[in-house]
């Protein structure tokens, strides 16, 4: 214990500590500041206090608690406290001052001069205090010590040059230890992380400490030097949960990037969807009707036969990209699952080769759920293909589904793709659902797997891996399950079928550019259409006020002046039943406004060939019951 007196000014705010500082200024006392109850009690093992100023409101330990845990040890029972504060002027709070053990309770402003006698009274109440301290013995220090380390929440060591000497129960219950056991042992024999030197005055955040279990736990040391004995007081705080918390966060940005990667991804693709797949359309058509005309060369036929297939890869490659953005036009429907997967695993043989066995194992109980079944055999197909590679020499494939029963998610359709392959490394499942991510060398494009995940994800399901080098893979896709729908086909598939390829009457064709509508008109034209044309919502708008009947309308939903629907809502008013054929190489959210007409509506996702372009227009002229042909009004 110094000759020196100190009083213990305790407040969050930087601020306040300095103007209270310069108020006392003609106090002849050291001042201690705290900006914590934590950083105050740690303070009293260190300083025997003449008085304490504390500010009411504080985190975590207000002044009101600090003040009851320092009255109840025996060490600063005698403490005289004085509660300072701004907020709190209600005669409420200065009796729950009083109540945890202040002395006095004064509200903000205050003046100086008043504060300064008070401390000057408690000063040399203090003086007489201390003579009478040094007649109390070494035992009921060392008790009190003990007792206000036992209020810390903090982990707290007190070492001497014999070892260490106490620990409070916080640091019992961090390492496992019981206090007898730590007695007399060298910090250094718990630090699991090796450190040079432990200064006074420092502070070290990249520590671990080892438990009496064996275990490693991340802690931050701060080292204080003892006043009163020789000796060092080391605070340890725990950093498991701060740890838990960054790394759940880096997962959590982790997981943002890529999400903000794909919408990226997304929004390029979409970009470029609508004019590239106008330009895809017209190579497709004019291709396809050169290639249709037999008086054109062999040589002739054969360059357009490859335009056409380079155009179809182009075709999916901008589907794929709009999948893995999950910005493609998805026409679900209910399937019988089992039949769907049957048929796509038909034309898996010649895709996987004879040396891959491929084996379907089905539920005989009729799995029906509602998806796109194109998009949905493109998953099984990506799927079955990356299974091949992982089976250069052979193997078998197997293809299964059943259904699941949740209580909370309800039931689900399963289907799991497995594979005896080389099996998917840890560090690769991580990463395979990445776009451009891919493990092969030259003829990977790394678009597979993230076309998958986008399909599964843009149906409402989910797909999970299960992998073991050496053993093989399996990937599970769960898909909502539906009911059995009410009829199988409808008149427009036994039309298809019977081989009906021409139209008759008079259809409108809505399209911005020109050389898609000049393609298309050819195509109509030759199979028996009359075609009025139009390239804006005013011009398309106009002719439907001169044409007598109508068989169709069929519409770019992307127009110069206004979008499809609009044009597609005013032809209604003068046709109130006419059939609609929407085409768009990227529809965006269009399709899901809530201003869409009413049934019958079609649409047809462009680039396409002319037989699918002819067939999508004859099954739109049949949606309804009766041919929608009006008097013009």
């Amino acid at each position: 214990m110094g000759n020196r007196q100190s009083i213990l000014l305790v407040d969050d705010q930087s601020a306040n500590l300095v103007a209270l500082r310069t108020a006392l200024s003609s106090l002849d006392v050291d001042f201690v500041d705290a900006s914590s109850g934590n950083e105050a009690l740690k303070a009293t093992l260190n300083h025997d206090f003449a008085a304490a100023v504390l500010d009411v409101q504080m985190p975590e330990m207000d002044g009101y608690e600090l003040a009851e845990i320092l009255r109840d040890e025996p060490r600063t029972r005698s403490l005289p406290m004085l509660f300072l504060s701004a907020v709190h002027r209600e005669t409420f709070h200065a009796f729950r001052g009083y109540q945890a053990g202040a002395v006095d309770f004064l509200t903000k402003p205050i003046q100086a001069e008043v504060l300064v006698n008070k401390l000057k009274f408690f000063l040399l109440l203090d003086s007489q205090r201390r003579s009478l301290l040094d007649k109390l013995s070494i035992q009921e220090s060392e008790s009190s010590l003990q007792s206000i380390l036992s209020s810390m929440s903090e982990a707290v060591f007190v070492t001497t040059p014999s070892g260490i000497a106490t620990v409070n129960s916080a640091a019992e219950q961090l390492l496992g230890y019981s206090a007898v056991e730590l007695m007399g042992e060298s910090i250094r024999s718990i630090l699991a992380s090796p450190v040079e030197e432990l200064q006074v005055g420092e502070e070290y955040d990249d520590c671990a400490v080892r438990t009496k279990e064996g275990s490693e736990v991340p802690v931050r040391i701060s080292i204080s030097q003892l006043k009163d004995r020789d000796g060092q007081l080391l605070m340890v705080t725990d950093l498991r949960e701060k740890k838990e918390d960054q790394k759940a966060r880096e997962e959590l940005q982790a997981r943002l990037s890529h999400a903000q990667r794909l919408e990226s991804l997304g929004r390029l693709a979409g970009g470029v969807a609508h004019d590239l797949n106008n330009l895809l359309t017209v190579v497709q058509t004019c291709s396809s009707l050169a290639l249709e005309n037999s008086q054109s060369l062999p040589v002739v036929r054969e360059e357009l036969s490859q335009s056409l297939a380079a155009s179809r890869k182009a075709e999916m490659l901008v589907r794929e990209l709009l999948a893995i953005g999950r910005k493609q036009v998805l026409q679900p429907e209910t399937i019988h699952l089992q039949k769907n997967l049957r048929e796509a695993c038909s034309l898996l043989d010649r895709l996987l080769g004879d040396h891959i066995e491929i084996l379907q194992v089905h539920s005989p109980e009729p799995i029906y759920t509602r998806v796109d079944p194109v998009q949905l055999n493109q998953v099984i197909m990506n799927l079955a293909v990356n299974a091949r590679d992982a089976m250069g020499d052979g193997g078998r494939l197997t293809v299964s589904s059943d259904l699941l029963h949740d209580e909370k998610l309800g039931s689900r359709a399963r289907i799991r793709v497995s594979d005896s392959g080389s099996g998917i490394p840890e560090e690769v499942q991580e990463k395979m659902f990445d776009p451009f991510y891919t493990t092969k060398d030259v003829d990977g494009t790394g678009l597979g797997l993230a076309v998958v995940h986008g399909i599964v994800a843009q149906s409402g399901g989910g797909i999970s891996v299960e992998s073991e080098e050496n053993v093989g893979s399996c990937f599970t896709i769960l898909l909502d399950s539906a009911e059995p729908p009410v009829e199988e086909r409808d008149e427009v598939e036994s039309e298809r079928s019977s081989g009906v390829r021409t139209g008759t009457g008079t259809v409108l064709l809505v399209e911005d550019d020109m050389m898609v509508q000049r393609a298309l008109k050819r195509v109509l034209e030759r199979n028996g259409f009359s075609v009025q044309t139009a390239s804006s919502w005013e011009q398309a708008n106009e002719l439907s006020r001169r044409i007598n009947q109508l068989a169709a309308l069929i519409t770019d939903i992307n127009l110069p002046d206004h979008n499809g629907i609009k044009v597609a809502t005013s032809l209604r008013e003068v046709f109130p039943e006419v059939p609609i054929l929407f085409m768009s190489g990227n529809p965006g959210g269009l399709l899901e406004r809530d201003d869409l007409p009413s049934t019958p509506v079609n649409f047809l996702q462009k680039p396409f060939l002319p037989e699918t372009f002819l067939e999508k227009v004859l099954e739109t002229c049949h949606l309804s019951l009766e041919k929608p042909i009006r008097e013009a009004q």
